[in-house]
């Protein structure tokens, strides 16, 4: 959730640019929330938005979210993890 114009919702886009594509599903929200007619499509988007005025993004699997977070680098280890065994999603190299 933020203003697109604003280089920290473009840094935590750039993040979900580089994930898997198969495991996650982009949802952009306007920085003060969605309109009613959007919540009502979109039940599980209700209450998300920017926080405190810092773009924020929400990481949710089966209905349980992440602690939200402005910050890149959280958000990377947030996709990285399995939830809920927290076991690392990230590709390594053969050996």
């Amino acid at each position: 959730a933020g203003d697109d114009t604003d280089p920290r919702t473009q840094a935590l886009l750039a993040v979900l640019r580089d994930a898997d594509a198969g495991r996650v599903l982009v949802m952009r929200i306007p920085a003060d929330g969605l309109g009613p007619d959007d919540v009502r499509a979109w039940p599980a988007l209700l209450g998300k938005k920017a926080l405190a005025g810092v773009p924020t993004a929400f990481v949710c699997e089966r209905g349980s979210c992440r602690a939200p977070t402005g910050d890149p680098d959280v958000l990377r280890r947030q996709l990285a993890t399995d939830r809920p065994s927290g076991r690392s999603l990230s590709r390594s190299a053969p050996e």
